[in-house]
């Protein structure tokens, strides 16, 4: 079990270009999200690469960034088995969407640029707080507007 720290910001595609030329050629990868919310957090089963990861995340704690109890594993199991055991539970019916992602490392971060349906540009910072103020200066993005919305809700909100 660990805590995860992040934040993450919406982009404009200029600085989504811009920011590849600081951190380096993306190698950019999809990955398709199968969320289940419920009362105290959410499951996620997430495939990419060949693997399937199933996550855990608890309720959001109060902070500058998301910050949340965060259990992960990676299981060999299809993901309609896992869905069929997630939805045993009467869990919600899940969300279901892909991104294109690369991930970098930048000083003491994990940063991902993400892009979902094509044209909405995002990039997510992962570490410790102290370490992602300074990484969000470094890449000049400290005084943009934090995004406190998870993919699923921002999407929503695009498809509704």
């Amino acid at each position: 079990m660990a805590i995860e720290t992040e934040t993450k910001l919406k982009i404009s595609k200029k600085e989504f270009n811009c920011l590849k030329k600081i951190l380096g050629k993306p190698k950019f990868f999809l990955q398709k999200n199968v969320i289940y919310r419920f009362k105290e957090g959410m499951f996620r089963i997430r495939e990419e690469n060949g693997k399937r990861i199933v996550t855990y995340k608890g309720k959001r704690k109060k902070s500058k960034f998301k910050s949340r109890k965060e259990i992960e594993f990676e299981t060999d199991s299809n993901t309609n088995t896992l869905k069929s055991f997630l939805e045993s539970f009467v869990f919600s019916k899940p969300f279901v969407y892909s991104k294109k992602r690369a991930n970098f490392k930048h000083g003491e971060c994990t940063v991902s640029l993400d892009i979902l349906n094509i044209r909405d540009y995002f990039i997510e910072v992962e570490g410790r707080e102290k370490d992602i103020e300074r990484c969000l200066k470094e890449l000049g993005l400290e005084k943009k507007k934090i995004e406190k919305r998870a993919y699923q809700d921002i999407l929503h909100n695009i498809n509704s």
